[in-house]
Order: C-alpha cells, then sequence, then structure tokens
C-alpha cells in the first residue's frame, strides 16, 4: 500500500471472504469501526481469534469535555457541567440541555433495540429496559443476577437469574456499562460473587433517568472508574473483611488503593472514607479522592486528591 494514500474502505464481509481466499500476503493491518449491530465486542474473539487488538474508545473525559468548550469557567464549576452533561460529544451540538438529553436517548434506544434486541432476537425488550434502568440507578452498588432478578420480581418484571445475567452480558458487550470485579485484599484473590456496574456515560444516565435525583457521589465515582479504564488500570472492587475498598487498581507491578468521596468537609465523613484505607496494612499506595476543591495533602500516609483536578492529571499518583 501507498504510505501516502488514505487506507481503503471495505465491508467487512469483503475482509473475511478475502481473507479466506489467500488475497491478503504478509502482515495485514484492519481498522474495524460500525455499528455494535454488526459487530460486539465478544464477536472479534470469533472472528479474529489470536490476531487482533481490541481499543476502547470512551466518551470524552473531563479534559477532552473542557478542551472542547475552551475552558470557559473554574474548574469545579465545569466539573458539574460535565457530570450533568456527559462526555457523547455528538449532544454537544445542542445548546438546549433538554435537545443534548434528546439525542443520548436516542443513541441509547438505538444500542437496545437495533444492537441488542435484534441482533439476539431477545424475546422481552421490557426486562431489559428496566434492567438497564435499574443498574443505570444503582451504579456502584454491589450485586448479582440473582439479587437484580429479585427487585425486578418485586416490582412485577417477570424474569430470573439467568435471563438477568445474559442481558448483562449483552449490555456489557455493547459498552452501556462496565464491570468492577471483587477482589479480597487480605486473601489477594478474586471473588466471583457480586460486583459493581458503572454506566458509559453519566449524561447517559441523567437523559434516561432524569435529574430529579443527580446523586452527585455515585456520579463522582464513575467519573473516576471511567479514567481509571482510561489510564490503563485493571480496576477491582476491594473487600478487607467486612470493609469495603471503592477500587484496587493494578498496571504492571503498580497496585494502588482508592475511595471516591462527595464532600470531606466534615471530620465524621473523612473518618469514615479513610477507615478502610488504614485498615489495609500493606505498602502500596492509598488514596482519597474527593471534591475538595484546593490542593492535595496528606493524612497517615494517605494522600487526599480534588477530584477536578485528578481528572485532568494536574493532581496524581
Amino acid at each position: 500500500m501507498d504510505a501516502e494514500a488514505p487506507p481503503p474502505v471495505v465491508s467487512l464481509n469483503n475482509v473475511r471472504r478475502d481473507i479466506a481466499g489467500g488475497a491478503y500476503q504478509g502482515v495485514l493491518f484492519i481498522r474495524l469501526t460500525g455499528s455494535n449491530a454488526f459487530l460486539l465486542s465478544s464477536d472479534l474473539a470469533t472472528l479474529f481469534t489470536g490476531r487482533h487488538r481490541e481499543i476502547h474508545v470512551l466518551p470524552f473525559s473531563f479534559g477532552e469535555f473542557r478542551a472542547y468548550f475552551g475552558e470557559q469557567g473554574a474548574i469545579d464549576e465545569e466539573l458539574d457541567r460535565y457530570i450533568e452533561r456527559g462526555g457523547l460529544a455528538g449532544s454537544y451540538e445542542y445548546r438546549d440541555m433538554a435537545e443534548s438529553y434528546g439525542y443520548i436517548r436516542d443513541v441509547y434506544r438505538t444500542i437496545l433495540t437495533r444492537d441488542l434486541v435484534q441482533k439476539f432476537r431477545l424475546p422481552d425488550t421490557l426486562v431489559l429496559e428496566r434492567l438497564a434502568e435499574y443498574m443505570m440507578d444503582n451504579t456502584g452498588n454491589l450485586n448479582s443476577p440473582n439479587s437484580i432478578a429479585n427487585t425486578l420480581e418485586a416490582n412485577k418484571v417477570s424474569t430470573n437469574h439467568v435471563t438477568v445475567g445474559r442481558y448483562i452480558s449483552h449490555l456489557r458487550d455493547a459498552f452501556v456499562f462496565y464491570e468492577a470485579k471483587r477482589y479480597d485484599i487480605k486473601g489477594k484473590k478474586y471473588l466471583s460473587t457480586q460486583a459493581k456496574h458503572y454506566v458509559c456515560d453519566t449524561g447517559m444516565r441523567y437523559a434516561v433517568l432524569g435529574t430529579r435525583n443527580m446523586d452527585w457521589g455515585r456520579m463522582y465515582e464513575n467519573s473516576v472508574f471511567l479514567e481509571l479504564i482510561r489510564r490503563g488500570y485493571e480496576t477491582y472492587v476491594g473487600k478487607l473483611y467486612q470493609k469495603e475498598v471503592d477500587f484496587v487498581v493494578k498496571r504492571g507491578s503498580e497496585q494502588v488503593y482508592i475511595q471516591v468521596s462527595d464532600n470531606v468537609d466534615a471530620p465524621e465523613t473523612l473518618e469514615r472514607e479513610l477507615a478502610p484505607l488504614r485498615a489495609i496494612r500493606d505498602a502500596y499506595p492509598k488514596i482519597l479522592i474527593a471534591r475538595t476543591r484546593h490542593d492535595d495533602y496528606t493524612i497517615d500516609g494517605i494522600r487526599v486528591l480534588d477530584l477536578a483536578r485528578w481528572l485532568i492529571a494536574e493532581q496524581g499518583f
């Protein structure tokens, strides 16, 4: 291929046919783009076993949001606007928030109806819709297919844990949600029971569920989770005896323990957030990320970082 020429654009079916027919020689690099209706994450393993690298393209980060809008105000005010509006850049074309949320709802409904219901021939769209809404409303809460199925049943949505587990898997494949599994800090092992799920975009949560309950704390935690994914960390939920650490993150030999909080101005709130980190006895870094609105500081070896400044990498670990 001519290095100066743009790469050819061809359909996936043609590429599969040509590969099978031996039309390509040497090393072949293929970039795949398009609707999830034709290719979900789980399909890549079947089509390109051992020969593909998956690159996740997440919605805009807080730093990208500020760059797009030209850093129009104080960083703390901009963070609240970012959390409320989200990172789906297509919605930025609409100045009115109602229209912006309308765009996001259209994207969301397209994913559910075309990318999932049609692709997998799902028989019950009501269960899928109520499940997705429940997961958005419970972002950052530990749950399991069995507990979610029981809750849906109690709200007169007939289902079972097998269906719920399968639908959660579909929602993850379509990148509507990301999963954080549990990690036993003392036993140094991964736990298969329960997990947390985080919505792909905070704006999608508000567009679908409305803004009556902003639930800033959970959305701050959601934003930290997505940013950790962007920065290449494996991210888990920490368990230490009866205490929970919001995140145990790993990247190569690096490991960090993280708590996320809204406002820690009250001494009792600060102590509550520090307690799980103080209980950890190893030497890995321990971080509290919160809406402090000022420079970072250290308490008993635990670094306290401001959420907005950490998200744009002014403060880091």
